[in-house]
């Protein structure tokens, strides 16, 4: 018999279709409605909500395009490989596929797609969509992932053997660290075996107590011996602790164990250590007693029996003062003792009224007591009074005497310097202490200076070097720097003692000898050159003895002039400026604008001064007779200026104006040859001749700051003058 209720009011009947929208437009998932080309004919509100686009901009977009356009990672996701498609291109049907899609505003979400065809009259029309948001359960799983990440990282960054063991007592679980200290390759040879069974026989009625406690929901601790899986003898601290449940109740035990093999054999090495040091105190030459917070002796060694007159057994107990009357007072042991972790260290000489010495006292204090130790010092404090008297009648003797003073280690770092060196280098004394002393030495005299300390140290030379100091002032001196060695017993240098005495004068004075002996050689040497250049070039010009005796005179008489130049200027070189007006100064008219010098003042070297004036005068005799010079309204205009490349450069026009018509010559006249030999070759300079219509323009090129030799004279063929 079927029983039926009613079934209440009446309701309207719907067609499927009102039905199905109804449930679309009601779902919490997005519903979309693609064609056969993956548009989208239809969105829920759903779709609205998850993915930010109103309906009416969805309808008409391809899906893929819109929310699927590309990988997480950015890379571009083609429209064919798309799997979400396959439901409009192959008919299959798409069931819980995982996969990200992008809002409007392009964030992601992550979804789960049930995409299924529409076939109408047996072809695939489109496709019905559902995406469902699940990015709260991804962030949930990656949440519950990080959690199990970060205990496995917890128990994995532990030290110790971390285990669990169920409530009978089996292995359930060991951590990483854990079986690399128990030297286990693989748990699975020991998982679900008794605990006990790994240990040794005599510890196994403890590892039993201990998970019976646990059970009873109370942590047990202790230690024990246990080799590893491999054999290693191992020392353990194991705790061992219940794990609670949700209800309350123990479900498992948690068992930590911490390799202390390390800690044990330092214990028993300790233990074993003042064993020793009991003994050593009985043997040592030094007083050792130890006092109680209340001042009371606690421990004295054989001397203080010897000092006393008493045995120990007497002196236990006793206050200080009661056994040493004249024993300084408490303060003299420095302050009250601090922190139970820390101990004070006072150390202290101090001559002891009661024994009648010097003794070098050690007081360790902490919040157990008073150690003492002290031995008799009276023959090392006698030495070192002596050396005190000693130190002084020295330093008595450095501070008078004029030299620079030191003294310094094996090391070459400076502990002593006279006030000569203060007021020399304006530095204070500690300031160049250590190895600092070589900041004042010039830069390239210290691997120099370095040297000779090796060599010095070594014994394979004496110390006797010269060196550059930096004064106060910022100038460097020469200094001659003579040293003795200090041995000990065994003939190790401990100390060196010196002097640096000033010699820039006597260095000074053999540098002006040197300097003047090559300044005479290559300025006889350059002048020889160009006074046999010139009559060499003269002899095949002149036609006759007076033609050849008046051009070699005038010539001579030009370098004369550069000479005189020069003289006056102390061979420091002579100006462009004064070459020129010694050679043109006579053709010069009242109002001075014939003759035109304009340039900066530049300082020539004899060389260079030697060879301009040369050409000076060649340019001036030619113009004279054939140029510029031999007409009355003709002028002459000289330009200079230094150009700064990598080295500083002479640059240097002559210019005739307003003289005859210049042509120019068929082949290369003597003053060309002559220009060329005394700038080109003899100073590295550069000549270059110009036969404008206008007037005769020489340019001269020639470096400033590099000296050169004179070359041997070359033969110089006569020939046309400059308008020939």
């Amino acid at each position: 018999m079927i029983v039926t209720a009613p079934l209440g009011p009446s309701f309207p009947l719907t067609p499927c279709a009102d039905v199905a929208e109804l449930i679309a437009e009601n779902a919490a998932d997005a519903i979309f409605v693609m064609d056969a080309e993956g548009r989208i004919t239809f969105a829920n509100p759903a779709a609205e909500r998850i993915f930010g686009w109103p309906r009416g901009e969805m309808v008409g977009q391809v899906l893929h395009d819109l929310l699927h356009h590309h990988h997480p990672d950015g890379r571009p996701y083609p429209r064919h490989e798309c799997p979400v498609a396959q439901a409009y291109r192959t008919g299959e049907t798409l069931a819980g596929h995982e996969d990200v899609f992008f809002r409007k505003d392009g964030s992601a979400v992550s979804v789960s797609c049930s995409n299924a065809p529409l076939v109408g009259s047996g072809t695939v029309i489109g496709s019905i969509l559902t995406v469902q948001d699940v990015s709260e359960r991804k962030r949930a799983e990656i949440a519950l992932r990080e959690s199990e990440a970060f205990l496995r990282s917890v128990l994995n960054s532990s030290p110790d053997c971390v285990k669990v063991v169920d409530l009978d007592g089996h292995l359930v679980f060991m951590n990483g660290p854990g079986l690399c200290v128990m030297e286990i390759d693989d748990f699975s040879c020991i998982q679900n075996k008794a605990w006990a069974d790994l240990w040794p026989v005599e510890a196994g009625e403890r590892i039993n107590l201990a998970v019976a406690e646990a059970r009873q929901g109370r942590t047990t601790r202790f230690s024990a011996f246990c080799p590893t899986a491999k054999g290693t003898p191992r020392w353990w601290e194991v705790a061992v602790s219940p794990v609670m449940g949700a209800e309350g109740q123990v479900v498992s035990v948690l068992s930590v164990s911490r390799d202390v093999t390390e800690k044990k054999r330092q214990e028993d090495a300790l233990e074993a250590a003042l064993a020793r040091n009991a003994d050593i105190l009985e043997s040592i030459n030094d007083y050792y007693y130890a006092l109680d917070p209340e001042w009371r002796f606690t421990a004295v060694n054989r001397k203080v029996e010897e000092r006393t007159g008493k045995c120990r057994n007497e002196i236990i107990g006793r206050l200080l003062w009661d056994v040493f009357p004249k024993a300084a007072p408490a303060a003299a042991y420095g302050d009250q003792p601090g922190p139970a972790d820390e101990r004070r260290v006072l150390n202290r000489e101090v001559f002891s009224s009661e024994l009648g010495i010097w003794v070098e006292a050690t007081v360790y204090r902490d919040h157990r007591g008073t150690e003492v130790y002290f031995r008799d010092i009276s023959k090392r404090k006698a030495i070192e009074q002596a050396l005190i008297d000693r130190e002084a009648r020295f330093r008595t003797l450095a501070e008078a005497i004029p030299q620079l003073v030191w003294s310094a280690r094996p090391d070459g770092s400076c502990d002593y310097l006279n006030p000569r060196w203060v007021e020399f280098t304006g530095v204070p004394e500690e300031h160049h202490h250590g190895l600092r002393w070589l900041e004042v030495v010039h830069p390239e005299d210290r691997p120099r200076t370095a040297k000779a300390w090796e060599n010095f140290i070594a014994g394979r030379s004496a110390y006797d070097v010269d060196y550059r100091l930096r004064s106060r002032m910022g100038v460097y001196r020469w200094f001659q720097a003579r040293a003795v060695i200090q041995h000990d017993q065994d003939g190790r240098a401990t100390r060196i003692f010196g002097t640096s005495t000033d010699i820039t004068d006597k260095k000074d004075v053999e540098e002006q000898q040197l300097l003047m002996a090559r300044e005479l050689h290559h300025r006889v040497k350059n002048t020889l050159a160009t006074v046999q250049a010139v009559i060499s070039a003269t002899a095949r010009k002149a036609t006759t003895t007076d033609e050849f005796y008046q051009a070699v005179t005038d010539r001579i008489v030009s370098l004369s002039r550069t000479h005189t130049l020069l003289v006056n200027n102390e061979w420091g070189g002579a100006t462009v400026t004064d070459i020129f007006r010694s050679e043109l100064a006579p053709y010069n008219d009242e109002s001075s604008s014939r003759i035109i010098l304009d340039g900066p003042p530049v300082q020539l070297s004899s060389e260079l001064a030697l060879a301009l004036g040369m050409a000076a005068h060649e340019l001036t005799t030619n113009a004279a007779k054939y140029g510029a010079l031999s007409l009355p309204d003709g002028c002459i205009q000289v330009r200079w200026s230094v150009v700064r490349e990598q080295d500083a450069w002479l640059t240097l026009e002559w210019v005739e104006q307003d003289g005859p018509p210049v042509e120019e010559p068929t082949r290369k006249g003597f003053g060309s040859v002559l220009l060329e030999r005394v700038l080109g070759r003899q100073v590295s300079g550069e000549v270059k001749v110009e036969f404008a219509p206008d007037g005769l323009r020489v340019r001269v090129r020639a470096p400033l700051t590099s000296s050169h030799e004179p070359s041997e004279p070359d033969t110089v063929v006569p020939d046309a003058s400059w308008s020939q």
